[in-house]
């Protein structure tokens, strides 16, 4: 009976994540290429964007997490409406950005044109 217990929770497991897995593509970091950006292009478009699939639906919030290559502890999460992170404390934090530095954009809320709700995830990789 337990490992028929288990074998279910597996399963559902893994469809739950494949599921995740393909709403990742939903949100793009800026201009970032295979999730790899470079500083200068990040905070010249400071952005989240839709991919084409999602192009209809609208970001209304996401949690930020910003995490230093070397060293420094995890800052974060910052909550924030909408797409934009332009905002003046994370702009404060993004200048002391470093290679290597990943930027982690969670529980991102994107809202249908039918008013249907999905959360998403995105990230980023400091060139």
């Amino acid at each position: 009976m337990k490992k028929l217990l288990i074998t279910s929770l597996l399963a559902i497991a893994s469809i739950v994540s494949t599921a995740e897995s393909k709403k990742k593509d939903a949100v793009i970091v800026s201009t970032a290429v295979n999730c790899i950006i470079e500083k200068d292009k990040l905070l010249a478009d400071p952005n989240l964007h839709l991919t084409e699939a999602y192009k209809d639906y609208k970001i209304k919030s996401y949690a930020l997490t910003y995490v230093p290559k070397l060293g420094d502890k995890d800052h974060g999460p910052y909550y924030e409406q909408g797409s934009s992170f332009a905002t003046e404390e994370l702009a404060v934090l993004f200048t002391n950005l470093n290679s290597g530095d990943r930027l982690y954009f969670e529980d991102v809320i994107l809202e249908a044109p039918n008013g249907k709700i999905i959360k998403v995830n995105a990230g980023a990789k400091i060139k």
